[in-house]
């Protein structure tokens, strides 16, 4: 998670939809103006906070007693910063089409093969469902949502067109560079069939709806 005091944006930091690309480019609105041009953002930065910004830890061991961590809920975002603050800061968070990310998580959790029936038991098994977090649980205070979103599939234009309302499009030209990149998978579709396809529905339905996303 990252907030910007100069450009006053609050970036929500959700799961598996290229986020870690996309706040590493937005953490050099969250530092030293005078540095910007020369930042090169850390794989496994720590929690940084000062007069500039916020830039939430990557670290990947526990939370401990860190504030300010990567997949910090935006109710505890809130309630940390302050709810005058949160509520004068633009807020932005990645998005990204639930059939794909469902078949990402696949993949994540150490199934190489692309085997609808795999796939099907993987999306049935009970500790599958527990960790299909959906990230309306970082985005939502308690149903509550009002933020930009980049959506994966279209990542490169909808952040220029975020950085055109902070007033940033002179620094589009900053690399957008590919942390925890993954291999070429092919569609998505091909993981699927109908019961797999429902499960998907049930867990990530809400999103599904509020996005417009389609099969």
């Amino acid at each position: 998670m990252l907030v910007s005091h100069n450009y006053k944006f609050i970036f929500i930091k959700t799961r598996k939809t290229a986020s870690t690309s996309t706040e590493a480019f937005l953490e050099r609105f969250c530092v030293d103006p005078s540095i910007m041009e020369s930042y090169i953002p850390e794989h496994s930065a720590d929690e940084v906070e000062n007069s500039f910004g916020i830039i939430g830890s990557r670290w990947h061991g526990k939370i401990g007693k860190r504030r300010w961590f990567n997949h910090k809920p935006v109710s505890e975002i809130k309630r940390d910063l302050g709810e005058d603050l949160f509520n004068s800061y633009r807020k932005v968070c990645n998005i990204r089409n639930p059939y794909d990310l469902a078949v990402s998580y696949y993949h994540f959790m150490g199934n190489k093969k692309v085997d609808k029936v795999l796939f099907e038991a993987f999306m049935r098994n009970p500790s599958t469902l527990h960790t299909l977090k959906t990230n309306i649980d970082l985005w939502s205070d308690n149903g509550i949502y009002d933020f930009d979103y980049i959506r994966m599939e279209s990542l490169q234009s909808d952040l220029c067109s975020f950085l055109d309302k902070i007033g940033c499009h002179s620094k589009s030209s900053f690399p957008l560079l590919h942390f925890k990149k993954s291999s070429d998978r092919g569609n998505y579709k091909s993981y699927y069939n109908s019961s797999s396809r429902k499960a998907v529905e049930n867990i990530y339905g809400k999103e599904i709806e509020l996005f417009s996303y389609k099969f």
